[in-house]
């Protein structure tokens, strides 16, 4: 009787793990952005959300999504990319230097977090979309105790 019990309990067990290794091999046809940026601290969004700064690889769903490319003094870069599954699509992004040398702007600063596993939250100011975006946290380091990076 306590060997049925057993074997019921491993097979109920082994089902569910065939089953949710099915359900994850579907979800696993994502495909993957391998971005490069110039110049180095240059800023990722994708479908309006914060990535990161500089080169990375970002998993994302089949598919089109909107990507943007953003750095203080220069041309913003905004474009559409289609995700294959499981493949990789390799994207250099160059940005085009914009307008004279600003003093320091004014305003209301809002910083998002960015969604990766690196550091480098964007730093908006007055505004929270990428339109607004004037860098990120690392750009602002400073040295007035202790350097900040």
């Amino acid at each position: 009787m306590r060997s049925l019990a057993f074997r019921t309990l491993f097979g109920v067990l082994g089902a569910a793990a065939l089953f949710s290794g099915v359900a994850y091999a579907q979800d696993s046809n994502d495909g993957k952005l391998k971005i490069k940026v110039s110049p180095d601290e240059a800023y990722i969004f994708v479908d309006g959300q914060a990535i990161g700064p500089g080169n990375r690889s970002v998993q994302l769903p089949t598919g089109p999504h909107k990507l943007l490319v953003a750095n203080y003094g220069h041309r913003f870069s905004e474009r559409e990319v289609t995700i294959n599954p499981i493949q990789k699509t390799p994207l250099h992004v160059v940005l085009e230097r914009q307008g004279d040398l600003v003093s320091g702007p004014k305003g209301r600063i809002q910083i998002e977090e960015a969604n990766s596993d690196q550091n480098g939250a964007a730093v908006l100011l007055n505004g929270k979309t990428p339109a607004y975006f004037v860098g990120h946290v690392d750009e602002f380091n400073h040295d007035i105790i202790w350097h900040q990076n």
